[in-house]
C-alpha cells in the first residue's frame, strides 16, 4: 500500500461513520481507529507478533469528529428486499460519467444483474442484485461515500 492509498483510506474513514478499520497483507498491517488511546487499551490489543509499525514519510495528525447521538426512528414495514453495500467505498450508479445508470426506479432486474459499482482502494466492485424484481427505491446518489451495510436499493 503506497502513501496515496493510505491518505485516501484515511479520508474515507474520516468522512464515514466507521469507527475502526484494520488491514493486513503479508508483513504489513494498518489499523485506523476513531477511539481514544485509553478506550483502545481497555478493549485489548493485538498479540505482539501481529503488530507492525507503519512509517509514513510525513505523518499527519488526523482530526476526527465525535460520534453524533441519534435517536432511533420509528420503523415501518419495508416492502421488498433491501440491497446493502458489502464494503466501504464510493458508489457509482453507471459504468462511466457519460453512460446511463445501470438501474433506475421502475427498472426490472433479474438475480445477478449489476445494480451499481462500489470503488474501494481503487478496486471497482460490481454489486449484483440478489433477487429478481423491480427497483422500488434508490437510497444513494452517484459518487456518494457509502458504508458497510448501508442500504443502496430496494427491490420488490
Amino acid at each position: 500500500m503506497n502513501i496515496e492509498e493510505v491518505k485516501e483510506l484515511l479520508q474515507l474513514v474520516d468522512e464515514s461513520d466507521v469507527q475502526y478499520f484494520q488491514w493486513q497483507e503479508d508483513t504489513s498491517s494498518l489499523i485506523l481507529s476513531k477511539q481514544s488511546q485509553n478506550e483502545t487499551r481497555e478493549q485489548g490489543s493485538l498479540p505482539e507478533k501481529e503488530k507492525t509499525a507503519v512509517n509514513l514519510s510525513q505523518p499527519k495528525k488526523v482530526q476526527t469528529k465525535p460520534a453524533e447521538e441519534v435517536t432511533a426512528p420509528i420503523t415501518k414495514e419495508v416492502v421488498g428486499e433491501v440491497i446493502t453495500s458489502p464494503l466501504v467505498g464510493v458508489v457509482y450508479l453507471s459504468s462511466s460519467p457519460e453512460a446511463p445508470p445501470y438501474q433506475k426506479i421502475g427498472s426490472h432486474v433479474s438475480k445477478g444483474d449489476v445494480l451499481c459499482i462500489v470503488e474501494a482502494m481503487k478496486v471497482m466492485n460490481e454489486i449484483p442484485s440478489t433477487v429478481a424484481g423491480d427497483i422500488l427505491e434508490i437510497y444513494v446518489k452517484n459518487e456518494e461515500v457509502v458504508e458497510y451495510g448501508q442500504p443502496l436499493f430496494r427491490i420488490g
